[in-house]
């Protein structure tokens, strides 16, 4: 399982002008997994590009492979592959612009992992970090809350415990409250930064999966997880229940202060219903249908205010399929926003504060020079970077309103186009 951070809705919108207005979502295919059909591969997201790690083909083999996929181009590219073990059904997260691999199984003879592995997309490079202090275990999920990781639950024998990860020192600590629930594994978890009551929280949601080894017992009860200010520290409150039957192995995203989850398996059949939660108003509401094929262990990653979900199996079927559920765009509003791109080498989009550079493939070591400005032309930021896919912050006094922005690039040709902050 993996997890990613979502920023909060209050801070700005994931748009590029012109395109305007209340976006309608919807499910859309997009390129399959381009290797053999998969299950129990591990994703995360980094610099708006998802990245699908490992698993199982149908003739049980493991993998240690990366692939890269991009939407802009919906298009999938290989990276390295991750030394020492193959690996699957671990968990996969994202903090800062680094990735994550943790825990799993090295193949279905064993040994199960305990192993922390750190991606980094700038140089396309792994490093070994410090390992789970906890059992080695697979079927984990993972959340990230004020900058840190956490991970637990998983299987053989059940587990119910959570360790947070802190990047800056590359040390876990265990968390002093446990999880409150049963139990399991193949739960789902996701993360979420928003605004209730004029405070920002940003948490951990964690729920649904099996209380025992067949998938016999299931649960369909969620929790929030909100950290402390000293390390191992937080409380468990439990939420409303996911609606629907009890389920396993179902699929989650999160993106824009919301969190979704949909499919998985229950006692005897695959399910297809998928819900959006809002954590203000703690509240579930059922939407269309995932459209794809009803399965489990599907992993997925979020990209921009879209989230994606890719390969799984049923019982019959391992798959290759990505499906991406995201803004709806009229014909009119994809013209013009192909028409404000067209010939770009460098994009640039408002995520919450932070603007995401995205440089077209071959720009990743490129340096540029990022000068943002309002519409009467006076220059608001005016930054080198040593790349063209940085994450570049917002200035804190920054006010709502319409943005240019103007990307020079020591090689290729400059780019340019509008944000809207809010």
């Amino acid at each position: 399982m993996k997890t990613k951070i979502i920023l909060p809705v209050m801070l700005g919108l994931v748009l590029q002008l012109p395109f305007t207005g209340q976006a309608q979502y919807a499910w859309t295919k997009r390129a399959n997994f381009p290797p053999a059909a998969r299950s129990g591969t591990i994703t995360f997201d980094v610099n708006s590009r998802g990245y699908v790690f490992g698993g199982l083909d149908e003739q049980l083999v493991p993998y240690n492979d990366l692939w890269r996929f991009n939407d802009a181009n919906n298009a999938w590219t290989q990276m390295a592959s991750k030394p020492g073990s193959t690996c699957y059904s671990g968990s996969g997260f994202s903090l800062g612009n680094r990735g994550y691999i943790c825990m799993g199984w090295a193949s279905t003879a064993g040994p199960q992992l305990k192993e922390l592995w750190q991606y980094n997309p700038g140089n396309n490079t792994w490093a070994q970090k410090t390992s789970f202090p906890g059992a080695a275990r697979y079927n984990t999920v993972s959340f990230i809350a004020g900058g840190k990781a956490y991970v637990g639950l998983g299987y053989s024998p059940m587990h119910n415990d959570f360790y947070e990860y802190n990047p800056g020192t590359d040390t876990w600590t265990i968390l002093a409250n446990t999880f409150p629930g049963a139990a399991r594994q193949t739960a789902v978890a996701f993360s979420c930064t928003y605004q209730s009551n004029g405070a920002i929280h940003e948490c951990g949601f964690v729920g649904t999966g099996s209380l025992n080894q067949n998938a016999t017992s299931l649960a369909k009860d969620f929790w929030r997880f909100e950290p402390g200010l000293t390390p191992g520290s937080g409380t468990w409150t439990q939420i409303a229940d996911l609606p629907g039957p009890k389920r396993y192995g179902a699929f989650e995203f999160a993106f824009n202060g919301k969190g979704y989850v949909g499919g998985g398996r229950k006692l005897n059949s695959g399910l297809s219903d998928f819900y959006e939660y809002d954590p203000v108003a703690d509240h579930w509401k059922q939407l269309a249908n995932f459209p794809g094929k009803n399965k489990v262990h599907s992993e997925t990653f979020t990209i921009h205010d879209a989230g994606f979900v890719t390969t799984g199996e049923n019982v019959t079927d391992f798959f290759r399929e990505t499906w991406k559920y995201g803004p709806d765009k009229t014909e009119a509003e994809e013209t013009a926003l192909k028409a404000g791109n067209d010939g770009q080498t460098v994009k640039a989009v408002l995520a919450g504060n932070v603007l995401e550079l995205t440089g077209q493939e071959g720009m990743e070591h490129v340096s540029c020079r990022l000068v943002l400005c309002d519409l009467k032309g006076s220059i608001i930021l005016d930054k080198n970077l040593s790349n063209c896919n940085e994450h570049v912050e917002m200035p804190v006094d920054i006010l709502k309103g319409i943005y240019v922005y103007r990307i020079f690039p020591t090689a290729g040709q400059p780019s340019s186009g509008k944000i809207y902050f809010h």
